[in-house]
């Protein structure tokens, strides 16, 4: 008897035991399956936290990051409205190589706040000053604008904005002078500050100081232009 009770005694001791360590294999699992669970809900809120972070809206307009390689570019959505400027039609997508939001210390002075910067007809007529062609991003920037015209079915005519240095290099020789109700000229210049000027209606120099970045104003010229279109048909 006594050895049946002590046999029955080990059996409950081994089954507690078996128990036991069930219980804590289950508690360890559970433990594992929790810290996964963190793992998975840091991972998938990092991954549209930054896809979130990837995309905004800058008035109204759409705004995505896009990277090709090392270059960074803001790819910009513009509503376009039919004829009634009642209903939106499509699209016009433009990059840009600098965020919108980050444009806005850049100074424009127009002559009629309420007109905004608009280009006259199909065709713009920029000049350029000697000094800026000798600026890094000079290209870059008026590849843009001409991608820019291109995209919204302008022409451009560029020239310079100097007229001895335009005979001896036998190029055309484009001024504030040329501007009128028929026709916007748009002037590249250095200056003490960089900004945005309309010296007179329909002439607008674009100035740069000491070859800072020349996209910069540029896509500032760009976006003004948005801007005033988003206002104007009231889409913001």
């Amino acid at each position: 008897m006594k050895n049946k009770k002590q046999k029955n005694k080990e059996d409950k001791e081994q089954e507690d035991k078996i128990k036991k360590q069930e219980t804590s294999q289950e508690k360890q699992a559970m433990i594992i399956i929790g810290i996964m669970l963190i793992i998975i809900l840091i991972v998938v809120g990092t991954y549209y936290g930054i896809k979130a972070s990837n995309k905004f809206t800058y008035m109204g307009m759409s705004v995505k990051k896009i990277k090709y390689g090392k270059i960074l570019l803001y790819s910009m959505d513009v509503p376009l409205l039919d004829e009634s400027k009642q209903n939106i039609v499509g699209y016009l997508n433009i990059d840009f190589r600098n965020d919108p939001r980050k444009l806005k210390d850049i100074s424009v002075e127009l002559i009629d706040d309420t007109k905004g910067i608009e280009i006259i007809g199909n065709k713009a007529y920029v000049g350029i000053t000697e000094p800026i062609l000798k600026c890094e991003d000079t290209m870059i920037a008026l590849g843009n604008l001409g991608l820019f015209f291109s995209k919204t079915g302008m022409a451009v005519e560029s020239g310079i904005n100097n007229q001895t240095f335009a005979n001896e290099n036998n190029s055309t020789y484009i001024s504030c002078n040329d501007a009128s109700s028929e026709k916007t000229v748009i002037i590249f210049s250095s200056g003490d500050e960089t900004s945005i000027k309309e010296n007179i209606e329909n002439c607008y120099e674009i100035s740069f100081k000491d070859c800072e970045d020349v996209t910069k104003p540029t896509e500032k010229f760009v976006l003004s232009m948005f801007e005033h279109h988003m206002e104007k048909n009231n889409l913001i």
